[in-house]
């Protein structure tokens, strides 16, 4: 007697424990897209169950049933390539949740049996004795996941996993209760509860919210990959001729950009360009993204920021720059170059790139704040040159080889009275930081500053029709005509735009389109 007992108690479990599992795949298989392979599942579930019976029945040919089985999924993971085939199901479930489709249902056949064979190890855990806890925890999860996915019309599919925690709830602590009619109650309550449930039309909107801004941060900082609203002195008026032609009268006006607070002025670059072609400058090397506060990528953030200069490299010291958006604007952020701590509030996920630009995965709008810690350097500020030095002694020879290798490129069709204006404002000048000073004081000296620039001929280069004729024009000749001299002196040296935040009395900076510039940014180790 008391092994029939035994026996219709495992029984009762196993029932039980299908009948869980059975609920909750149905329902999470339909809203995966995946519900025709059901019966897979089902299947490895029946055969798990099936073992798991013997084991509680018959615990020694149980063990034996078991460690087969576990020997079996060993070598299946080991040399059949089980491992990949989880790899490839997690990486398909994971695809769909981001809405990439058809990225499951590739994987739908091993997927479905992986899925079956851990809901009935977990359902055969929920229902022993004491396991309410467990088994409401399972039906309620999968229950908020078809309301957060909107895919009410699978509710009633959950019944049997309903009717089963039911039946479990009010078991708990009555043995003496009629089986039959408990689980008959719990089946019509579960039909009643799943049935009535209007299929479409009910959005639980806290939940709907909160799963929102999970996936959403999720991509934002694993799987952002989508194309970028990068800045560009056009939006300021700059490239009247065109982004591919530099030149031409530039039209920027006052409306309001941004409000910054800082102690100095400071150069909030923006975007960062290496090559130069004649017409414009360009970025070649700005293509891989980096998330800022990965410390994976702590010590490539480092070395695009110079954030490991030697010792008494930092004649002024660290400050505060907070700026506020006054209105909509670009994924690019504004900061200075020099940065060494960046905090980024409602929902910013800022990125960097090789470049040294900072970028967030979503347009900037109007109030949105972000604040840093930077060197706020300028040309000319003392213990500015004593730095370069430094840096210049502490740097490492096969990087600067390559920065050098990098950043000195000109195009061919420059022309030699180029290079010979470059000697000239070079003059006795030695050190490469003395070298920029000079070329930066012959430029003030010779050249006129004015918005109503010349047109300029696209078959002729940009900086060589400036330097030659007439030398009038504004922050992009000047700083392109800057970097190109540099170049041909032998500095690196690349082209930057931005904007110049100017402050009052009161340490704030109110920027408008007028404050859109360009300027040269030096490299490690020279000016």
């Amino acid at each position: 007697m008391a092994e029939k007992s035994e026996t219709r108690r495992i029984l009762l479990r196993a029932v039980l424990a299908m009948g869980l599992a059975s609920g909750i795949t149905m329902a999470l298989f339909g809203l995966l897209g995946i519900a025709r392979e059901w019966p897979a599942a089902l299947g490895v579930a029946g055969a798990a169950t099936a073992l798991l019976c013997v084991r509680a029945r018959w615990p020694k040919a149980g063990a034996w049933l078991l460690s087969c089985a576990g020997a079996a999924g060993l070598f299946w993971l080991a040399a059949m390539g089980g491992l990949r085939t989880l790899q490839e199901c997690a990486v398909g479930l994971w695809l769909h949740l981001m809405e990439i489709e058809p990225s499951l249902s590739l994987v739908s056949r091993p997927f479905a049996c992986v899925a079956g064979l851990i809901l009935m190890l977990a359902c055969w855990v929920a229902v022993q004795e004491s396991g309410v806890p467990l088994s409401l925890a399972l039906t309620s999860a999968a229950a908020i996941a078809l309301w957060a996915g909107g895919a009410n019309r699978f509710l009633p599919w959950l019944t049997p996993s309903v009717a089963v925690t039911l039946y479990c709830m009010g078991q708990d602590g009555h043995e003496r209760r009629s089986r039959r009619r408990l689980m008959l109650t719990a089946c019509v309550i579960a039909a009643a509860v799943c049935l009535l449930v209007p299929r479409e039309g009910i959005t639980v909107q806290p939940l709907r919210e909160a799963a929102d801004l999970i996936r959403q941060q999720i991509m934002d900082r694993f799987f952002f990959s989508e194309s970028r609203n990068v800045f560009s002195l056009s939006r300021e008026g700059y490239y009247p001729q065109g982004e591919t032609q530099m030149g031409g009268p530039a039209t920027p006006s006052e409306h309001a950009v941004m409000t910054v607070e800082t102690p100095k002025t400071v150069y909030l670059r923006a975007v960062v360009k290496d090559e130069y072609t004649g017409r414009y400058w360009r970025d070649t090397i700005s293509a891989r993204r980096y998330l800022w506060d990965s410390r994976q990528w702590r010590d490539t953030r480092a070395e695009v920021f110079d954030m490991q200069l030697p010792e008494g490299d930092e004649p002024s010291g660290t400050a505060a720059v907070r700026v506020t958006m006054d209105a909509d604007g670009v994924s690019t952020l504004m900061v200075p170059q020099r940065i060494r701590s960046l905090s980024a509030g409602g929902g910013l996920v800022p990125y960097f790139n090789q470049s040294s630009e900072i970028f967030v995965t979503r347009d900037v709008e109007t109030g949105d704040s972000y604040a840093c810690e930077a060197l706020l350097l300028r040309a000319g500020d003392a213990g500015i040159e004593a730095a370069v030095r430094r840096a210049a002694l502490a740097g490492d020879e096969a990087r600067d080889e390559e920065i050098a290798g990098s950043y000195t490129r000109l195009p061919d069709h420059l022309q030699e009275q180029v290079f010979a204006l470059t000697r000239e404002a070079v003059g006795a000048a030695q050190t490469p930081y003395e070298k920029a000073m000079a070329i930066a004081a012959w430029l003030r000296q010779t050249g006129t500053y004015t918005l109503d620039a010349p047109a300029q001929d696209p078959a002729k280069d940009f900086v060589t029709s400036f330097l030659l004729e007439g030398r009038r024009g504004y922050c992009v000749h000047f700083a392109s005509a800057m970097t190109v001299m540099c170049r041909a002196a032998g500095l690196p040296a690349r082209y930057v735009e931005g904007y110049l935040a100017e402050p009052g009395a009161d340490g704030v900076a109110h920027v408008t389109g007028m404050d859109g510039h360009a300027w040269r940014a030096p490299c490690r180790g020279t000016a």
